[in-house]
């Protein structure tokens, strides 16, 4: 795929074939690389992409791995839509490239094998999703235009079975980008060579698959993978209406831009600022001719107020500028968050502020909220809020930097009045506090800034809207979160206390503390890294019982239950 200008150095989607027996190679590079760059045998780092059904992974280069952000959240987002919309649960490993200059991009498969077409025709027909009768259309008989083999390349013969559907050592595809692609673009181009590496690609005078829809006119094919072709178009019903036309001087498995299919296809031969970041229906059926099924899942924007559009493409979120390009997906721990994964909270807004991301979410149906900060990568850093009511002024304090109304009251809440006191004396533990107080001119929130780095932002509840008198929060001199202390308006409970550990300083991963209505420490639940948890409860009945302790296993399940006694027995069960 090349950038639409006269004066940008081409590179090419011809491939360079070497056939032994029945095993077929390809090397997709620049024209100016002079050589097989090492994309094609790296081991570097792996970004695996899946959403249920195809697991697409990007075997990144050295320079592909040092790559700008920019680069590898548009390779991302488009894996992910192409996940979202292909439910096949094969794995097809992709090696990226990352060199050049002038703004185009090659990719094809490295790997294949020839079979008959008779056998083909079988497969993807037999193989074709209920109803669907895109392989109608193709002769019977054991050739195609006198044509007795067909090139398979490995996507279709792990759809097929033919080689091991999930085997991530199999040396499938590679691709090329340039490193001056404009970040705005780079998932149209992205969509665009990926493809290709899946098989949207001519071969030669013996058709691949892609080639038995591609006719010239109506029952004649066109089997040729010169970048110069004669006029073909991409026909379901063997030639009998055009979907769309193929490109002419660039690369003949592409749309020709000023096709019937539209000038903006991410598939067309050249991209332009107007290039869709996205796939078309024609696409869709594109990807269908080639084997694969689809689910057709396009991404949905979630919200894209602000500077920052929070959106979600397939199983992944992302944090897109609103201007264009590819922002990060929100992960934990390293690994992208999934739909689900935090339920009931869902997440409703982001917004860049300074070098990373603020992310709202919400609690489907339920009046709950937090906030999270998370780095240029996505990654969580700090909860900025525990769980949170709608009216909280931890939320709305924020909805201005989100621009937009979080809680749906109707209004975006700017701060309150506040007033600033310094310590200039030194007489305090603290070196400034923030009192802030609402319209009727009550504290509702108090922040101190404390000596060592700390800070302690006190949130008061002086409309009684919550059920809480007030809440706590600890940051550390980092601005991760520490704790959070909620003194609720609860017979039972006087002191709810939830402790973090950003750092990961300690074995576990949260603490939640609850305090029984006398002040006593009534029990404990942690939460550890490795997604196994205890719950310790404590007994003040005089019963000879200190306290028992609840072990459970990543899924929920009851492991082991330890009771303590006052005489220093320990009773297992």
């Amino acid at each position: 795929m090349t950038r639409a200008s006269t004066q940008d150095e081409l590179l090419s989607d011809d491939p360079f074939y070497t056939v032994v027996g029945g095993d077929i190679q390809g090397s997709y590079f620049p024209d100016t690389a002079g050589a097989t760059p090492s994309s094609t045998t790296t081991t570097g780092s792996v970004m695996s992409v899946t959403s249920g059904g195809i697991t697409i992974n990007l075997i990144l280069d050295a320079a592909a791995q040092a790559a700008p952000a920019s680069f590898k959240n548009g390779l991302q987002q488009a894996v992910a839509i192409l996940a979202a919309n292909i439910s096949d649960k094969i794995t097809v490993n992709i090696n990226i490239d990352y060199s050049g200059i002038g703004g185009g991009a090659a990719a094809g498969p490295d790997n294949g094998l020839y079979e008959t077409y008779a056998w083909t025709r079988s497969e993807l027909a037999t193989n074709a999703s209920a109803g669907d009768t895109t392989f109608n259309s193709l002769p019977t008989g054991s050739t195609i235009q006198g044509q007795s083999n067909v090139a398979v390349w490995n996507a279709q013969l792990k759809l097929w079975g033919v080689i091991g559907a999930n085997d991530t050592t199999t040396d499938d595809a590679s691709a090329n980008f340039s490193t001056d692609i404009n970040p705005n673009l780079l998932v149209g181009v992205a969509l665009h060579e990926l493809t290709h590496a899946m098989g949207r690609v001519p071969y030669g005078s013996a058709p691949d698959v892609f080639d038995l829809f591609r006719f010239t006119s109506q029952n004649v094919h066109l089997f040729q993978g010169a970048a110069t072709a004669p006029a073909a178009y991409f026909s379901l019903d063997n030639g009998a209406t055009k979907i769309a036309d193929y490109g002419q001087t660039s690369d003949p498995s592409d749309f020709l831009n000023s096709g019937v299919q539209g000038p903006n296809d991410p598939f067309n031969e050249y991209y332009t600022s107007s290039t869709i970041q996205g796939l078309t229906s024609v696409d869709l059926k594109q990807l269908d001719v080639l084997g694969f099924h689809l689910a057709v899942n396009s991404p949905v924007t979630i919200e894209s107020y602000g500077s920052t559009s929070l959106v979600q493409a397939g199983t992944n979120y992302f944090m897109n500028p609103t201007t264009g390009g590819a922002g990060p997906s929100l992960k934990y721990g390293g690994v992208s968050i999934v739909p689900g994964q935090f339920s009931p909270m869902v997440p409703i807004a982001a917004e860049q502020v300074g070098s990373g991301y603020d992310l709202a979410w919400k609690a489907s149906g339920v009046d709950q909220y937090m906030v999270w900060s998370v780095d240029s990568n996505g990654n969580l850093v700090a909860n900025l809020t525990g769980t949170i009511s709608g009216s909280s002024y931890s939320l709305t304090s924020l909805e201005a930097t989100f621009h937009q109304d979080l809680n749906g009251d109707g209004v975006i809440s700017a701060p309150d009045r506040e007033v600033t006191v310094y310590d200039t004396q030194n007489n305090q533990s603290w070196s400034y506090e923030i009192l802030g107080y609402d319209a009727q001119n009550r504290l509702n929130h108090l922040t101190a800034k404390n000596d060592d780095g700390t800070t302690t932002l006190t949130d008061y509840n002086p409309s009684h809207l919550e059920n809480f008198q007030w809440a706590v929060s600890q940051y550390n001199a980092a601005a991760q979160s520490t704790s959070v202390s909620i003194y609720p308006n609860d017979p039972n409970h006087s002191l709810l206390v939830t402790s973090y550990d950003p750092q990961h300083l300690q074995s576990w991963k949260d603490a939640i503390s609850g305090y029984n209505a006398s002040g006593q420490l009534a029990y404990v639940t942690v939460e550890k890294y490795d997604g196994t948890s205890a719950y310790t409860v404590y007994d003040h009945t005089g019963s000879g019982i200190d306290y028992t302790v609840y072990d459970y296993a990543a899924n929920g399940h009851l492991t082991s239950t330890h009771i303590y006694h006052h005489d220093g027995t320990i009773v297992s069960a």
